[in-house]
């Protein structure tokens, strides 16, 4: 299957996956199969070319980091087969090939682990959805589903765009403000970008959406005379 990063997670790591090997070196069975290729498979295992492209794809998944260093369990199945077939450079070989008992495990637990991402594929879609529809919908959005980006998203979904603006959403008034900060230099400037409103408590909340780089700079501050020579 092809594998979305955020699910990365859930598989295991190189490290551990050699780890459970017996009697393999796993940083030189590590640098092995970065180097090699697919081709490994169909010359020691007798995998057909396609098959052994696809297989060899689940031993480099990316995580969220872009490193390619986790390995499903479809991919801990082809290790096995290329472990038995004496690819692996072992620490003993007097020992010899033993069985992987405890990767054997974790090939086996391909079900359970693609069945929490399908759930978690659901859930993302279900929350995709409901973001959606409230965006069309802004007086039905509860107040536990504020957020930043969605509040943000409403404004400018209907128009309501300005440096210092308020909408009705959910029936609380929502204000939007945006505050321009220079350098010091003041050659550049950003912002930060900040909703509030009060809660059914009658407390103020806010939430930052984007939070200037130069807010504290002494340009900034009247304290320090605005940066400005005394």
């Amino acid at each position: 299957m092809a594998w979305n990063p955020v699910y990365a997670e859930l598989l295991k790591k190189h490290s551990d996956v050699f780890a459970l090997l017996p009697n393999v070196k796993p940083r030189k069975a590590i640098s092995l199969i970065k180097s090699a290729g697919a081709g490994l498979l169909v010359e020691l295992c007798d995998y057909e070319q396609r098959q052994a492209e696809d297989f060899w794809s689940e031993i480099f998944i990316e995580d969220t980091w872009g490193v390619a260093n986790r390995v499903s369990p479809r991919g801990a199945r082809c290790l096995i087969d290329l472990y038995k077939n004496n690819a692996f450079e072992l620490k003993k070989e007097s020992i010899g090939v033993l069985e992987p008992v405890e990767l054997q495990k974790y090939v086996e637990d391909d079900v359970r682990i693609a069945a929490i991402v399908n759930r978690r594929k659901e859930e993302a879609e279900g929350q995709r959805q409901r973001r959606k529809y409230l965006v069309m919908h802004p007086n039905e959005v509860r107040m536990d589903e504020f957020s930043a980006s969605l509040l943000n998203e409403i404004m400018w979904k209907n128009n309501v765009i300005g440096t210092d603006v308020e909408m009705l959403i959910g029936g609380v008034s929502v204000s939007k403000s945006v505050s321009k900060y220079w350098s010091n230099s003041r050659k550049t400037s950003d912002n930060t970008v900040t909703f509030r409103w009060v809660d059914k408590s009658g407390k103020q909340r806010e939430e930052v959406l984007i939070s200037s780089t130069n807010q504290f700079n002494r340009a900034n501050d009247p304290d320090r005379n605005w940066g400005l020579p005394e």
